[in-house]
């Protein structure tokens, strides 16, 4: 008789076979892939943790998670033709709706109603703008919803002090809310109007999107859908970091910002003084180089963040030793206009062309991807 591939496990409090086992993963596979949640990196990480538990090196682990890259590019192609608004887009409009009328809501959060509480409030007091409420939904939840059974929506009302509030009254103001905002956006919800009950999304084609942008708020408001392919401001994509990894704002700006820093340096010289800085006006990162006025510029990498106080008295500018001069690089194609006249103007004094050389490849994916790899540990969803 041959050797058997592997043991049998336990499953749901029952003996499973390999075969049973492997099955049950590879539902979880399915569920984790079209979740639209986390990055692929993340997302086969998290896989390849679960599944070497399981099976080792067995060529079931092997399997499952070809199986799970293969999902991977499968949904990609597919997500590329969600050329218009999809329901998971209309809950996330109507959640950023809740979130600017102080109710914090959040997706995927959480393993049990406990724990996802405890985020919420963690991410509550750790963000600029107090909240008087929250509403969310569970990871098991998730799990429902990619198979066609809907979402369950739990809610509450917070103190001032971001606590839970125990006000009965107060937590159906919220559910009230957050049930109004879903239909204003065209998603189909019951609720029996008891604050013992969650809110219900009905079942609906789960398309949540991992690599494209999500189009503007407007177009699940009954004007013309915005095109994918426009480029995303880039506080579309910190809007979309605190919305899916449950990270405070400030954490995400800083995340995105070194990102392009660290994109910038890359062109313009690793040894260049960069700075970036979310500029919240125009909803993008800024770049700028810092240049200290100095007697006499110093030998090596500290010598190229310096120009004389000579040779700048001589181009017309007042400046005494020690100054710090603060120039902005334009690495945006759409800002050549800006990028050509920098270049004419402090071309020569920064020792660096920016016109015709802007970033490449900053599309609303590598963004994302970028600001996540710059994200501490300690501050990003389990």
């Amino acid at each position: 008789m041959a050797a058997r591939e592997y043991e049998c496990s336990t499953l749901g409090g029952t003996m499973a076979t390999g075969n049973e086992l492997e099955s049950d993963l590879r539902q979880q596979v399915e569920i984790a892939v079209r979740s639209g949640y986390g990055t692929e990196s993340e997302v086969l990480a998290r896989l390849e943790d679960l599944v070497r538990r399981e099976f080792g090196k067995a060529p079931a682990a092997e399997r499952l998670l070809s199986y799970a890259r293969d999902l991977l590019d499968a949904q990609l192609k597919e997500e590329a033709r969600w050329t218009e608004p999809t329901t998971n887009d209309a809950i996330s409009w109507a959640f950023e709706e809740l979130y600017e009328q102080g109710i914090t809501a959040a997706q995927n959060v959480g393993g049990t109603l406990s724990e996802a509480w405890a985020r919420v409030i963690d991410a509550v007091r750790g963000d600029y703008v107090p909240a008087r409420g929250a509403t969310f939904f569970l990871e098991q939840d998730v799990a429902q919803g990619v198979l066609g059974a809907g979402l369950m929506l739990s809610f509450g009302a917070l103190s001032d002090e971001g606590a839970r509030d125990d006000d009965d009254e107060a937590s159906l103001v919220i559910a009230r809310e957050v049930f109004e905002a879903l239909e204003r956006h065209g998603v189909a919800v019951e609720w029996d109007g008891s604050v013992r009950s969650r809110i219900r999304i009905l079942p609906f084609p789960w398309r949540n999107r991992r690599w494209s942008t999500l189009p503007s708020r407007a177009s699940s408001m009954g004007d013309e859908p915005s095109s994918l392919a426009e480029e995303p401001s880039h506080r579309q994509i910190l809007e979309q970091l605190v919305r899916d990894e449950g990270v405070a704002w400030d954490a995400a700006t800083a995340a995105l910002e070194a990102f392009i820093c660290s994109e910038a340096r890359e062109r313009c010289g690793e040894r260049r003084h960069l700075e970036a800085k979310y500029n919240p006006e125009l909803g993008r990162v800024e770049v700028f180089q810092c240049i200290k006025v100095v007697e006499a510029r110093a030998a090596g990498a500290e010598g190229e963040n310096q120009r004389t106080l000579a040779g700048l008295r001589r181009l017309g500018m007042e400046v005494e030793a020690g100054d710090e001069l603060v120039f902005q690089l334009f690495y945006l194609e759409k800002d050549a206009d800006e990028a050509l006249l920098q270049d004419a103007q402090w071309g020569a004094l920064l020792d660096l062309k920016t016109h015709g050389h802007s970033i490449e490849g900053l599309t609303p994916h590598s963004l994302r991807e970028g600001a996540l790899e710059h994200l501490p540990k300690r501050t990003r969803a389990e």
